[in-house]
């Protein structure tokens, strides 16, 4: 399943690459001409991951109800996804010179998705727990294995590939000096 996952984003990333392309090539001569259809095309992405934390997790949890103690024994699959959010992406960070070289200034990565699912692989609760229970419950798991994944570097992580990637990414499309950095306030200096 996560083979087909793969594929069907590089599928995807291929067709993004594909039209920034030609927006590259349409648009070449002019500085300001060229970075508003690249930019446009960046936005399209509109959320670019590129890094992932996968866990299984195995609650058990005790606690005293009402009448007697309450249990909770759940599996969970947890999928984390992080990288940049390139919809409010502004003209000024990504700047394009003399058909040769080009500068993207990105915001900080973040967490763009953190999927939480019960397993039905083992499950045991106790009679008496509600639905707002076991969706608190829920909440907690996905806040806890979010943070388990922040601690584990998965930011760090999506920062570095993302920078990787997108300069990659400009050499295929033909430019000779890639600049891609993050800075979470634009501050660019004018030359």
């Amino acid at each position: 399943m996560k083979g087909l996952f793969y594929a069907v984003c590089t599928l995807l990333l291929l067709y993004g690459g594909y039209q920034l392309s030609r927006f590259v090539r349409q648009a070449h001569s002019e500085e300001a001409s060229v970075s508003s259809p690249l930019l446009e095309s960046i936005r399209d992405l509109s959320q670019y991951v590129t890094a992932s934390y996968y866990a299984d997790t195995l609650v058990n949890l005790k606690w005293t109800g009402l009448l007697k103690d309450d249990q909770l024994i759940r599996s969970y699959e947890m999928s984390v996804e992080a990288g940049f959010d390139f919809t409010d992406l502004e003209l000024e960070r990504l700047v394009v010179r003399d058909d040769t070289a080009v500068y993207l200034y990105l915001p900080e990565p973040r967490v763009l998705s953190c999927i939480c699912n019960p397993s039905n692989k083992v499950a045991y609760v106790a009679k008496g727990v509600s639905d707002e229970k076991m969706q608190e419950i829920d909440v907690k798991v996905k806040q806890s294995i979010q943070q388990q994944a922040e601690q584990r570097g998965l930011l760090q992580k999506a920062r570095q590939n993302g920078i990787e990637e997108l300069t990659q990414f400009f050499v295929m499309l033909g430019f000779e000096r890639q600049h891609v950095h993050v800075m979470p306030r634009l501050e660019i200096s004018k030359e």
